[in-house]
């Protein structure tokens, strides 16, 4: 089990799609053999990592200014 703490980029790889990348703001990824489970507080999903990195600085440190304000 990994719990994450803070934004970051998940990465996995299909046949069909390819590279696909993910924002994450928190979460938690369990894997057990084949399989792997992953449970997220907010996601973003993107194919070019500029524009993801835009969009989470947008979104996300967006939400944790709001959140510390409260």
């Amino acid at each position: 089990m990994c719990r994450g703490s803070g934004a970051g980029i998940l990465t996995y790889e299909t046949e069909a799609e390819g590279e696909v990348y993910i924002a994450v703001d928190e979460g938690i990824l369990i894997k057990t053999g084949q399989d792997v489970l992953v449970s997220v507080r907010g996601a973003i999903f993107g194919t070019d990592l500029s524009q993801l990195r835009e969009a989470v600085e947008k979104e996300f440190l967006t939400v944790d200014e709001t959140e510390q304000k409260n």
